[in-house]
């Protein structure tokens, strides 16, 4: 499955490593953060249950459909309990998992979605107050919607269709409605596209954000304190971030861009430093690094300060791993099957904690 041809530093061949993807979150009811690693290679995700000063115990394995890519977490059957979801990119399909509350989780659940799902995320689409979530699919142009009943199953997918092959996929209220939209990047052209909901689970024809580059990953958030949503983007090859700007309306302004020179294939937002302005994190391919971009509350960012790696940094989880109020990073290493941690200080710099070992995924 070569899913995107970006040149050899800024492609990630899930046919050879694990884990691909990770998540945080407390699923033992315990009050310390867990981590569950998408092991693309093995077809299952694997727990670690957090011990609370940042270092983790490994717990179980579980299986999923063939080569996961993406998972998320949320409570999908209203018992207080954290449930996961994952996009099998071999197959047209996403796993439901149902957690327990101890830490374990019952066997997945199968549900139809689109040709190679590779991206999902979760948000109440529909304004029913009921937890969905919408996957990408690279292998049939389209946007798959799943919506929750709220006892742990689904409907039969929607599908929304787009004009290319698809690899991120982002929600927020880009116009101010009170409905999540969804933004999703192409794997093919310098175009960012948006569907607008009209509030009730359908969406307007995509609207087309042309960029300089073909976006790696992309998130939202309100990264100018104006109370509009913003998109922020990396492009691996052109090694830089893009900022989008969100007008409130459903438009956008054009990208602010900063140079890396890191080659970012991943990028997350969280206030690293407690200044009340959102910060980005990016993982590097070139020269295997961690990248921290302070951010100014404008819109605009400092230089990155980079952290060194001893593998090849993917997907990233945040969260405050030891207990000290102070937000942390876990990174899932992408040739050398671990996981890092890096302990933050609550400046904006980072601690090394270690990592995890392979022989926890197979």
């Amino acid at each position: 499955m070569n899913f995107e041809k970006l040149g050899d530093l800024c492609h990630i061949d899930p046919n050879n490593m694990s884990p691909y993807d990770i998540i945080a979150g407390d699923f033992n009811d315990d009050t310390r953060l867990d981590l569950i690693a998408v092991n693309n290679w093995y077809n299952t995700i694997h727990v670690f249950i957090g011990v609370g000063d940042g270092d983790f115990i490994s717990a179980a394995n579980y299986t999923t459909g063939q080569a996961p890519m993406s998972i998320i977490a949320g409570d999908f059957n209203d018992d207080d309990e954290l449930d996961v979801a994952i996009a099998n990119s071999a197959e047209e399909s996403t796993s439901l998992l149902l957690g327990n509350g101890d830490g374990t989780f019952q066997n997945q659940t199968i549900y139809r979605s689109g040709l190679k799902p590779v991206n999902i995320i979760k948000g109440n689409f529909n304004n029913d107050m009921i937890l969905d979530v919408a996957v990408a699919n690279y292998g049939e142009d389209t946007v798959s919607i799943l919506f929750g009943r709220g006892d742990g199953t689904f409907r039969p997918q929607r599908r929304f269709p787009i004009t290319d092959s698809l690899r991120y996929i982002a929600a927020g209220d880009f116009n101010n409605d009170g409905s999540l939209d969804i933004a999703v990047t192409s794997t093919e052209w310098t175009i960012i596209y948006l569907l607008l909901n009209y509030g009730n689970g359908s969406f307007e024809d995509p609207i087309t954000l042309v960029v300089d580059s073909g976006p790696s990953s992309i998130i939202t958030a309100d990264f100018n304190n104006d109370t509009n949503i913003d998109i922020a983007a990396v492009y691996c090859k052109e090694n830089m971030i893009g900022v989008m700007l969100g007008n409130g309306n459903g438009s956008f302004q054009k990208p602010l861009y900063l140079s890396t020179r890191e080659h970012p294939v991943f990028i997350r937002t969280a206030d690293f430093n407690n200044d009340r302005k959102l910060d980005l994190i990016l993982a590097n391919q070139k020269n295997l690094t961690i990248s921290v971009l302070l951010g100014n509350g404008d819109g605009t960012f400092d230089l990155p300060i980079t952290y060194p790696f001893s593998s090849t940094p993917g997907a990233l989880a945040i969260g405050d791993f030891n207990h000290d109020k102070q937000l942390d990073v876990a990174a899932a290493n992408v040739d050398s099957n671990s996981i890092c941690i890096l302990l933050g200080n609550g400046d904006g710099s980072f601690r090394d904690n270690g990592c995890m070992a392979a022989d926890d995924f197979s």
